[in-house]
């Protein structure tokens, strides 16, 4: 999946029949709120919430995906449950690597070199770190590097826990899914 970020809030990871947006749930209620669509108290209820969707972009995707989980079809009572949702929440938080700690950007190359040594490959991941936080990773391959150059690097930095970084000086916890007591009785 290629990496864009959108605006100042929203990072989306897409190919042709996926896509996955993670999007600061505060600036989205203000926006809406400045178009009069967003009530005070959705606001406040958005302070602290990261929105996270997993979008398939066609039937085909949606086939593949029931098939998958062993589900007799693709129809949209089969596809919209709770156990699909939090299998995919599941399994693409995992995917982007925010079932780690994010760890601050200050420590990746630290993270780095407990995995590798202090050796050759250790110089060529910062450097290529070093090149992400310049460009931005989602422009690597565009500025030049081969798809299986960078997915190469992109897979060594994520085995050493560096790939995805906080931009504060402190780490912040994994991601996880979060369910309400009643949610919790309805499951079991």
């Amino acid at each position: 999946m290629t990496r864009h970020i959108i605006g100042t809030g929203t990072v989306q990871f897409s190919n042709k029949s996926q896509a996955v947006v993670f999007y600061d749930k505060l600036e989205e209620a203000m926006f809406r709120s400045r178009n009069g669509e967003a009530t005070e108290d959705e606001i406040n209820a958005s302070v602290g919430v990261l929105r996270f969707e997993n979008r398939f972009l066609n039937h085909r995707a949606c086939r593949r995906l029931a098939a998958r989980l062993g589900l007799a079809n693709s129809r949209a009572e089969t596809l919209l449950t709770t156990f699909v949702a939090e299998t995919i929440m599941n399994e693409t938080i995992s995917q982007v690597g925010l079932n780690q700690p994010l760890e601050s950007v200050d420590s990746r190359l630290e993270l780095l070199r407990e995995c590798y040594g202090f050796g050759p490959q250790f110089v060529r991941l910062a450097g290529f770190l070093a090149l992400c936080d310049e460009y931005g990773a989602q422009h690597l391959v565009a500025l030049g590097m081969s798809r299986a150059e960078y997915y190469r690097k992109q897979s060594e930095i994520k085995k050493a826990g560096a790939w995805i970084a906080s931009p504060s000086r402190r780490a912040l916890p994994p991601l996880r899914i979060v369910r309400s007591h009643q949610q919790r009785r309805d499951a079991a």
